[in-house]
């Protein structure tokens, strides 16, 4: 079954020391294009999110954004310089004599040294951090294929009624299509009988040959089998899993391709019209067929 390339979906991952959030958002693209957006420190591992996301998206630019969130309870530490305080202090009580300033110096004045302070945030372990990540990403994936395949399922129905259209109208030009030449015949006695008494007169294998050569040169049929064919290959298409929007646009292309040279070889009025009906359903469905993986 076919399936839409707009999506979105949230996971979340939970570890003791740390919590990943992950949105994921799927649009159209005609390649599989993932681009990842999270702190630095989780560079390292933006392959085993991309991974996760190959093994089951085929195509779409692929837009991920990551939080993440340690727990109160993991462990960090705070080192001071004792030794750079010292000499904060003295440089501040030496400036306060010099300025006659009666104010005593406190700990904020001194901390406005921020090399005085430094906070070493929990260092986590690379196996929680990857499988954290990995939990997150699944979920994302996951819930984004569900709204992947219901949009794909309307997409689905959407398709079908259009080929149902295509499928009446092009067996209505098959019908047509022997009657054109019919009609031809007798508009050509028509024309021949304004320039002659007697009709009998006119040599008949020159109409004979002349009707033949229209017939020749209008003769649509293989290009409507060949238009019915494609129509089969569609709906085959569609119903069988995996990425299959590439596929579909080519046979939407075939479809133009054949209408065009059914309406380049047929001069009739109602095939026309039917031509020009077909033509803008066709472009219906390439249209539609660009929102497909």
């Amino acid at each position: 079954m076919i399936k839409s390339m707009t999506g979105f979906g949230r996971g979340v991952g939970v570890s003791e020391a740390l919590t990943i959030t992950l949105d994921l958002k799927s649009v159209n693209n005609k390649y599989l294009d993932i681009q990842v957006k999270m702190p630095g420190y989780l560079y390292p591992y933006e392959d085993t999110i991309k991974t996760a996301i190959k093994k089951v998206i085929g195509r779409g630019r692929i837009d991920v954004y990551v939080k993440d969130e340690k727990c109160a309870t993991a462990k960090s530490a705070i080192s001071v310089d004792r030794q750079l305080a010292r000499k904060m202090y003295d440089v501040l009580d030496e400036m306060r004599s010099e300025l006659a300033i009666e104010e005593p110096i406190n700990l904020s004045h001194i901390l406005l040294n921020n090399e005085i302070l430094e906070f070493k945030p929990a260092k986590l372990d690379e196996e929680i951090i990857r499988s954290t990540l990995q939990t997150a990403v699944e979920s994302a994936v996951e819930a984004a294929m569900v709204m992947k395949v219901r949009e794909g399922e309307l997409l689905f129905g959407d398709l079908s009624r259009i080929l149902d259209e295509l499928l009446e109208i092009i067996l209505r030009i098959e019908q047509r299509a022997p009657l054109m030449v019919e009609e031809y015949r007798e508009r050509l006695k028509a024309r021949i009988q304004n320039l002659v008494t007697d009709l009998s007169d006119y040599d008949q294998d020159k109409i004979h040959s002349e009707v033949v050569f229209y017939a020749e040169r209008s003769d649509i049929n293989e290009e409507i089998v060949r238009f019915q064919s494609h129509l089969r290959q569609f709906r085959e298409t569609m119903s069988t899993g995996g990425p299959s929007g590439k596929k579909l646009d080519f046979i939407a292309q075939e479809l133009h391709r054949e209408i065009n040279t059914i309406s380049a070889k047929s001069n009739d009025s109602q095939i026309t019209e039917d031509v020009i009906e077909v033509k803008s359903r066709i472009d219906k469905l390439k249209e539609q067929v660009q929102n497909i993986e």
